[in-house]
Order: structure tokens, then C-alpha cells, then sequence
């Protein structure tokens, strides 16, 4: 049968291109790595390289045999990864929920880094709005959050502000609110309004009711796309509308003498007592991933 080191031996050769110099890189003996790789062929009853040049060749066999051997190389490599990583609490699932209004379009770019650092590592990412947000990091369903600031409930939690972002009221280019500005705050009772909401209808948002007609969602996305069907008017984040007002599908909504938007700080919330060099990581990477989409 056919054992760890003889599948080293041979995986290294091909790597390296001679027994002499994976014996180099193993270091163990040439007449080691020769003697395991003889023993593997005898065991596969397959001749895997060819001798015959100044460097060994792989055969047929010992390309059809390769991936195989370097796929258990791997995954030995792994659970040495594993072992190692249960003797200093690297080995964990980390869940990170953000808010769907933060811009997050940098946070694959990003996340590299703390894979190279915690190869061990289990990652989830949860979207939300903050008020849901805010119940997973408190229920500890998640250990990170990126939540808008109004949200924030003191002494629960650990807060760090890491930037704002721009609200924006926006209309469809081809609803009749857009393009004029002769509306008052007072004319947008006659037109539908789109309103962001959580899941459990606990109206904890910045945004009020001003429109008897009112259509709700819990998602900014969904709003986008309803605002982008002409279906009503509505206030998001800038950084969701960017993409449809520079299409043209959506034009920022201009009253008279009267401003809808605000802007909203962002924060990173974490359970008290949560602290070690994983979450300080995952920290950093969000504050850059706000920074850099807001910049």
C-alpha cells in the first residue's frame, strides 16, 4: 500500500525535476527518494518514470497517478494546518454581518490577507439592515457587524466608528417627479413612497412616513428596483443608487427649497469580551473596505 513519503518522494521529484534535487528538498537521502519511488511502482505494478534521459520523465502511469498522490499530499498538508491551528485557537467560524446599504464592494478584494494569516479559518457573511444586524451580533449569531450609527444601542456592545455614507431621495428618470424642481416635500403625499423596514415591522429607521401610500421592503436592493420601475420614490444609499443614476435610471429627486437626504455614520459592533488577533484583523479590513468604497 502505498504510504505518505513515497507519495512526497514522488510528487517532489516531478516538481523539482530530479530525485537528486527533491532529495535536496526533502531532506533525506538520493537513494531514499529512489528506493521509495521503486517501492511505489512496485506497489502500482507500474513503471512511473522513465530513466532513460539525463532526468526522469514521467511515464503514462505516473501522469494519470499524479493528481491523485498530489491531491492526498494536500490534504495531509491541510490537516497538519488543522492540527496545528487547534493548539492556538486559529481553527474557528467567524460570522460577519453587515448592513446592505455599507458598500462592500471591496471586502473580496480584501479578505486575501486574512486568509494568508488564518488559513483555518471558517468565513460567513450575513446582509441585513442594521436593526437585524444588530440582533445577530447580540443573539451572537454573528461576532462582527457593520451597522449604521442611529442603530447603536450603548453599553451592549463594542462600537467604532469607520466612516459615513450619503442617503439620497431618488425617483425613476421616467416618473413624474423627475426633473423638476417645483415639488415641495408636501407634493410627495400624492406620489407612492418606498420605505426601507426590518423583518419584525419595528420601525427603527431614520426614514418617516410621509406618503399615505406607502410600499415597504427589507432590503435597499429591492427598493432599487422597484424606484427603477417607476413604482415610487425612495431614499437609499448613494453608493446602491451610483450604478442606476449613471445609467440614467434614476435621477436624484430635487425639491424645493427642501433636502430628503442626510448623512449617516457607519460602525463596526462587536460583543464585549470578543477580542483576539482574528477579530482585530477582520476589524482592519473592514474599516479599509468602508474607506475605500466612501473615498
Amino acid at each position: 500500500m502505498l504510504n505518505l513519503e513515497q507519495l512526497l518522494s514522488f510528487t517532489t521529484t516531478v516538481k523539482v525535476g530530479s530525485f537528486s534535487k527533491a532529495a535536496r528538498e526533502l531532506g533525506k537521502a538520493q537513494s531514499t527518494i529512489s528506493q521509495n519511488i521503486i517501492n511505489m511502482e512496485i506497489d502500482c505494478n507500474q513503471i512511473l518514470f522513465n530513466r532513460t534521459g539525463r532526468y526522469p520523465q514521467l511515464t503514462e502511469a505516473g501522469m494519470n497517478l499524479l493528481p491523485y498522490a498530489l491531491a492526498v499530499v494536500e490534504q495531509h498538508n491541510r490537516l497538519e494546518m488543522q492540527l496545528e491551528a487547534l493548539g492556538v485557537n486559529e481553527s474557528k467560524k467567524v460570522t460577519i454581518a453587515l448592513d446592505e446599504g455599507a458598500p462592500y464592494t471591496q471586502l473580496a478584494a480584501l479578505l486575501p490577507k486574512l486568509v494568508n494569516n488564518y488559513p483555518q479559518l471558517q468565513l460567513e457573511v450575513l446582509i441585513a439592515n442594521s436593526h437585524d444586524v444588530l440582533e445577530l451580533v447580540s443573539n451572537d449569531r454573528a461576532q462582527v457587524g457593520v451597522v449604521f450609527s442611529q442603530h447603536l444601542q450603548p453599553n451592549k456592545m463594542n462600537s467604532e466608528n469607520i466612516g459615513s455614507i450619503k442617503f439620497e431621495a431618488y425617483v425613476s428618470s421616467q416618473h413624474p417627479l423627475a426633473g423638476s424642481v417645483q415639488f415641495t416635500k408636501d407634493s410627495l403625499k400624492l406620489h407612492r413612497q418606498l420605505k426601507i423596514e426590518s423583518k419584525n415591522n419595528e420601525n427603527k429607521f431614520r426614514q418617516l412616513p410621509i406618503s399615505p401610500d406607502i410600499w415597504y421592503a427589507d432590503n435597499y436592493y429591492v427598493l432599487l428596483e422597484m424606484a427603477k420601475a417607476s413604482l415610487g420614490w425612495t431614499i437609499l444609499p448613494a453608493p446602491i443608487a451610483k450604478s442606476a443614476v449613471e445609467e440614467g435610471k434614476l435621477v436624484p429627486l430635487v425639491l424645493e427649497h427642501e433636502h430628503l437626504g442626510w448623512v449617516e455614520n457607519v460602525d463596526i459592533i462587536q460583543n464585549v469580551g470578543v477580542i483576539d488577533n482574528v477579530f482585530t484583523s477582520i476589524r482592519e479590513i473592514l474599516k479599509s473596505m468602508i474607506m475605500q468604497d466612501c473615498s
